[in-house]
């Protein structure tokens, strides 16, 4: 690789893996993926959601499982968006557009208890 090649190679953000296939194992928590995880619980869940079938499923999913990881992360930081954020890896202009949107209440995540 050429020095010029170098130096545009360094100034580029880091490429991250792929969500679902290449992730690193650091996803690996007590011998267990992220991944595999959520296939165990979801497994027993999917086929009950399929007989209420409203063509939604994927953004139902998707939504609760966004919803249960801001309230968590925001519960172990006190509700400090700004942390949240850095630990989630999005802005955090984007994680208070979730936090409306999903209609998470801050005030009671500050106060650490749980959710209804």
């Amino acid at each position: 690789m050429r020095t010029d090649e170098k130096k545009a190679e360094e100034g580029r953000p880091k490429k991250s893996k792929d969500f679902l296939g290449t992730a690193p194992k650091r996803n690996d928590v007590e011998g267990v993926s992220i991944e595999e995880f959520l296939e165990s619980r979801l497994k027993g869940f999917i086929p009950k959601l399929l007989k209420v079938d409203n063509g939604n499923l994927y953004f139902s999913v998707i939504g609760e499982i966004e919803r249960c990881l801001i309230s968590l992360v925001l519960r172990e930081t006190g509700g400090n968006q700004v942390r949240a954020s850095r630990i989630l890896g999005i802005n955090r202009n984007t994680l208070r557009k979730k936090i409306r949107d999903l209609n998470i209440k801050i005030d009671r995540l500050r106060l650490g208890s749980s959710p209804d």
